[in-house]
């Protein structure tokens, strides 16, 4: 990410002003946070936007656990996603298959077979 902290939130400010969509609002500062390397920050973020996911479906908070490395909250996710036909579950595949950086770990995680698989992405 370019720029300072300041910057980059003041990005998503500007977004959430524009969209006005709490849940979305909350999941991409929870991104960028995580980008940032604010797993503490992230983490508070995505607890706050859950009692919203229902109305909300995407984007789901798989991402900022990606960008964290916990596996096992980004496989929790990504399934939640994959069973609700989010879109960012279709995306995903495209991101686990590239060789974008923070996918690397769940890349090597036996689960991202299955992941893989459900998508009808099988290697």
């Amino acid at each position: 990410m370019r720029g300072s902290r300041n910057e980059a939130l003041a990005d998503v400010e500007m977004f959430c002003k524009l969209t006005k969509d709490e849940y979305w609002c909350k999941v991409l500062k929870a991104e960028c946070e995580a980008l940032l390397g604010n797993k503490a920050e992230a983490l508070r973020l995505v607890e706050e936007a859950m009692p919203l996911i229902e109305t909300n479906h995407v984007p789901t908070p798989f991402w900022v656990y990606a960008f964290i490395g916990d596996k096992d909250g980004f496989f929790k996710w990504v399934n939640w996603a994959i069973e609700r036909k989010v879109v960012d579950a279709l995306l995903l595949g495209r991101d686990l298959r590239s060789s974008f950086p923070f996918f690397k770990a769940v890349r090597e995680d036996p689960r991202c077979a299955e992941v893989l698989r459900k998508l009808n992405l099988s290697q």
